[in-house]
């Protein structure tokens, strides 16, 4: 474009030469560059060029850009660009004219003004500068003997890696940042966190991937829970007000900084009262620099809009700063106001600009290509950015249902020939592959990037990706602009493949990956020598190289953490799960199967026989452990057996809870918790006639539905005043007690079993029940003795963070035994999610478990259930019910404006599914939900995105392409493919009528056979 004005004569000629240098060195290389060769090398049509710098060059114009242009080995030159077309035709000083560069982080102007640089002090002072050192050495009363301010720069990011890496730099300490995920070459940046000696972490939230790094977390308050200043892209300072209260030892971050700085032993140098002090003392030291706004204090800011610099000290009137802006004078400039300063509103209105000479300058931008090209093994450039709705590494925004839902996985859009040329279709799992490391993403074939450019978002670190996906800045590389030190993010030489087979992310990471560097640029020296395996940290394994991990527990919890291992690094783990049951891990959920004869042990089982060999799981049934050596780090069994071992993970579960009832130990009263519980009520089963089931919540329920189908008369007892009391509203409860008394089931709440004989049991009012088998269902209590006995802390659970480590370093605690933030969890959707979390955890990659909403999906003896978030609506909320007792139908729901809070539904599935779904996505409320004849199920049919498996979050969509793209028949096959059905079993239905779907679909001559029997699961 450049060349165009040069040779159309379309350059402000008086401009240039009254107010800028270095024209003559600019337009010659802009001469050798005509729009013809640029085409050549860009791909944009010279007559394009051609075109936009003529209608640059004829009226207002203004270039503006963001990091996309700055994220490159040539970021500075890319500037330098726009601000020469800028230059040379005169656009800047003049209203809708300039540069501008919009930067991407809410606060970049302001960091630059306090010397947030590692180059800078404040007020745009060079470090390199003696005479700046003086000044900030006086301005902050340095002692004389004192070492004053070093000369030397600091290390911009990716240098301060390299030299963490290479043991230069020890320890590091990192504020509100994720560079585990936003860094280049994220693999390298994770062996050097790993390498130094202390990493402490100051950040609103954790785990990130960062944080579960540190050795130390310090909490800092977010964004309205502290005051201070934000400067914005028009140099305007605005005052940030306290809205909150920061949680728990949260703390604004000047007053962690100045906490350390008192004790470290200069408490007066420290002394701030509050951020407006920190103000204070920054806003002098601007003062005469470019910046200068030593007239404005948080007082000023607070009866002002917000107030743009240059504002020098003495520039009002004391109390002028309500006043407003005063009227323009002859010039036409405003003059001084509290909302736009004394200063100029436009910088460079007087074209004196901040160099030695006043005057602006050109620079020569010659060409220099990618610091990493494509070739024969890597074809494609890979281009990185955000999306929409997520900001950043996703810390925060990552936590929002409601912005996940939009984009709930990391994409990447491949042009249709490169697609076809990787054999890869729309919508599979893809591998993009470079050099340094590799991430697997979904791939959208689209024509709407040039064919050989891949861009996929970087966001989507390990802690929001899918378990081993890895992030994609594991891909790209540490080549950086020389002046800016920005790394190149936008350009790295990768390769697309199917992700079927092969190694996943953490399982490459644990092997040692092939970490060929990308040619590194001509400006920057790398001497680093290659990264040996990261040393143990105190209190975790930094990195575990084949991890020995014992999982003292065989339920579904502890299955789960295995699996979870498995599944992010397959083969690479020694896993040993110690369990005193007899049998395999089995669905214990669907032991009223087993109870009923609806189903045998072994089709509980979750896992076949050889899953446990191939995946380097010994399952040890009947070991029961009796005891943790954790300074030795191993588990002792009861036969005396130790078990050692690197990671220890407890999933001990729980225990029934038993009340002190008399005759409670006779031959015929049983607990229901394993399958050798239920085949001995079974055998009970056939010789009863009554049985009693003590106990109304959902294990009691259970229990009772599975001795319906037995035959004998069954009530239950249940102390509280309805059954599932901690559950259901009275008007769900009712309406489940109508159901089950309509299928045979006596229900007598609000009472309570004071004996038990032979043959009867007597009640707290004094009346008998005849009963020859009685089964004690009252609930269960974590299993905590074994972690007690070892000094591992405990409450009504053993207590774990939200890594769930406990209190014991290298030992993690899942599921029932587990007590988190105060809070023992009993339904399986969030033990599913904590046994996740402990499994990434206990293999190093980051993972959190936030605590979840109460919610459950449930069918007992035929009636299906669906109980989740707030039970009742507050002071502006609002409750629908729909009551239907002839059709046995129950929907209440728990509106806060035009969201759902709450819902309980009986006997609608498809109302449930929709309700999981709009709990966790936040979405607004549909009409037809809202309406009792509504077309809900028809709805929910066309949403391949809504949940059919609540319990392992499996989608509509997920289990339409298993069932088409496997030829699954059966139940059985889908849960094995997808994990649908195996939680509470409630959603097997709907999961056998997509079977039916498919196969009536695929081919038509079959479409009324007879679908085999489905089992629960294999």
């Amino acid at each position: 474009m450049l060349h165009v004005v040069d040779a159309e004569g379309l350059v402000d000629s008086v401009f240039v030469a009254r107010h800028t240098s270095g024209w003559e060195e600019t337009v010659a290389e802009a001469r050798r560059w005509p729009p013809a060769r640029a085409e050549r090398v860009c791909g944009v049509p010279a007559g394009d060029i051609a075109a936009a710098a003529r209608r640059f060059a004829a009226g207002r114009s203004m270039a503006l850009w963001t990091m996309g242009a700055n994220q490159s080995t040539v970021g500075t030159h890319k500037n330098r660009a726009l601000i020469n077309l800028c230059l040379a035709t005169g656009q800047i000083g003049r209203p809708g004219t300039g540069p501008l560069s919009l930067t991407g982080q809410p606060n970049a102007m302001g960091g630059r003004e306090t010397g947030g640089a590692c180059q800078l002090l404040p007020g745009y002072r060079r470090v390199d500068s003696a005479v700046a050192r003086r000044e900030m050495e006086r301005a902050w009363d340095l002692p004389p003997g004192a070492a004053g301010i070093s000369p030397k720069p600091g290390l911009p990011a990716v240098e301060l890696f390299d030299a963490l890496e290479a043991g230069r730099v020890k320890a590091v300490w990192i504020v509100a940042t994720n560079p585990a995920v936003s860094m280049p070459d994220a693999g390298r940046a994770r062996d050097a966190l790993e390498r130094a000696e202390l990493v402490v972490v100051q950040d609103a939230y954790h785990p990130t991937e960062t944080s579960a790094l540190a050795h130390i977390v310090l909490p800092a308050a977010s964004w309205p829970e502290k005051a201070g200043t934000m400067t914005n892209s028009e140099r305007r300072i605005a005052l940030m007000r306290r809205a909150l209260d920061p949680p728990g030892e949260a703390l604004p971050d000047w007053d962690i900084f100045a906490r350390l700085g008192a004790e470290l032993g200069w408490p007066e140098h420290f002394g701030w009262a509050d951020a407006a002090e920190v103000f204070d003392e920054f806003a002098p030291l601007t003062a005469g620099r470019v910046c200068d706004l030593s007239g404005v204090s948080h007082a000023l800011l607070d009866r002002s809009p917000g107030i743009q610099w240059p504002y020098p000290a003495g520039a009002a009137p004391a109390g002028s700063a309500t006043n407003g802006p005063t009227p323009r004078g002859s010039n036409g400039a405003t003059s001084a106001g509290p909302d736009e300063g004394p200063g100029p509103v436009r910088l460079y209105e007087d074209h004196r600009y901040p160099t030695p000479d006043g005057r602006a300058r050109f620079e020569p931008t010659p060409h220099r290509d990618l610091a990493e090209r494509p070739d024969e093994e890597l074809p494609l450039v890979l281009t990185s950015g955000r999306v929409a709705d997520q900001w950043h590494t996703m810390t925060r925004t990552g936590k929002s249902p409601a912005l996940t839902a939009s984009e709930p996985e990391p994409f990447a859009e491949i042009h249709p020939l490169d697609a076809a040329g990787a054999r890869v279709e729309d919508g599979e799992p893809v591998r993009i592959i470079s050099r340094r490391g590799q991430a697997t993403v979904r791939a959208r074939v689209t024509d709407s990037l040039p064919r050989g450019v891949v861009f996929s978002p970087f966001g989507w670190g390990a802690l929001h990706a899918p378990a081993g996906a890895g992030g994609l800045n594991a891909t790209t590389h540490g080549a950086t602009d020389p002046v800016s030190h920005q790394p190149e993010l936008k350009a790295a030489a990768v390769r697309i493949e199917s992700a079927t087979g092969g190694a996943t992310d953490v399982a490459a990471r644990l092997d040692g990956r092939d970490r060929r560097a990308c040619p590194p640029p001509t400006t920057r020296a790398d001497t680093r020598p290659p990264t040996p395996a990261g040393p143990g940290r105190k209190g975790r394994r930094a990195r575990l190289e084949g991890p020995s991990v014992a999982i003292v527990g065989t339920g579904m919890a502890g299955l789960r953490v295995a699996e979870a291992i498995v599944e992010r690094a397959p083969g690479r783990a020694r896993i040993t799960m110690l369990g005193e049951e007899p049998d395999p891990t089995y669905n214990r959920i669907l032991l009223s199967k087993v109870l009923a004869r609806t189903a045998e042990v072994g089709e509980i089982e979750l896992k076949p026989e050889h899953w446990y060999a191939d995946s380097r799981v010994d399952l040890r049934t009947k070991t029961r452990a009796t005891a943790l050596d954790l300074d030795r780090a191993f588990v002792r069994d009861a036969a005396g057996g130790e078990h050692p071992y690197d990671a220890l993970v407890l999933a001990t579960g729980s225990r029934p809870f038993v009340p002190p009832i008399e005759g409670r130990d006779l031959p015929h009263v049983f607990r229901f918790r394993t399958t050798r519980d239920a085949l001995a009520i079974a055998k009970a089963a056939e010789r009863a006639q009554r049985a009693v089931v003590v106990g109304g919540g959902l294990l009691g329920l259970e229990a009772a539905a599975g001795l319906l189908r037995r035959g004998p008369d069954v009530t239950v007892i249940e102390t509280a005043d309805r059954l599932m009391a901690q559950q259901l509203d009275y008007g769900g409860a009712a309406m489940l007690r109508r159901q089950l008394e309509a299928l045979g089931l006596t229900a007598l709440p609000g009472r309570s079993v004071t004996r038990i004989g032979e043959d009867r049991l007597r009640l707290n009012g004094g009346e008998e029940l005849a009963a020859d088998l009685v089964v004690i269902a009252a609930g269960v209590r974590a299993q905590t003795s074994l972690a007690a006995e070892a000094g591992i802390e405990t409450g009504r659970g053993i207590l774990v963070d939200d890594e769930l480590r406990t209190s014991s370093p290298g030992v993690w605690a899942v599921g029932e035994c587990a007590e988190h933030r105060g809070t023992v969890y009993g339904l399986w959707a969030p033990l599913a999610e904590q046994a996740a979390v402990a499994g990434a955890s206990v293999l190093g990659e980051p993972a959190g478990f936030a605590g979840a909403t109460t919610a459950t999906t449930l069918k007992i003896a035929g009636v299906d259930l669906f109980v989740g978030g707030a039970r009742g609506a507050g002071e502006d909320g609002e409750e629908i019910v729909v009551s239907d007792t002839r059709r046995g139908l129950y929907r209440k729901l728990v509106l806060e404006g035009t969201r759902l809070a709450g819902a309980i539904v009986v006997n609608e599935p498809h109302v449930a599914r929709r309700v999981v779904e709009l709990l966790r996505t936040g979405d607004e409320v549909t009409p037809a939900l809202l309406d009792p004849g509504g077309d809900v199920e028809g709805e929910a049919a066309d949403d391949h995105g809504a949940i059919v498996c609540s319990c392992n979050r499996v989608t509509r969509g997920e289990l339409v392409e298993a069932i088409a793209e496997r030829r699954l028949e059966t139940v059985a096959c889908v849960a094995r493919a997808t994990k649908a059905t195996t939680g509470c079993g409630s959603c097997t239905g709907e999961v056998e009528e997509l079977i039916a779907n498919a196969s009536s679909g695929g081919n038509t001559d079959v479409k009324d056979s007879k679908l085999e029997p489905a089992k629960v699961d294999a």
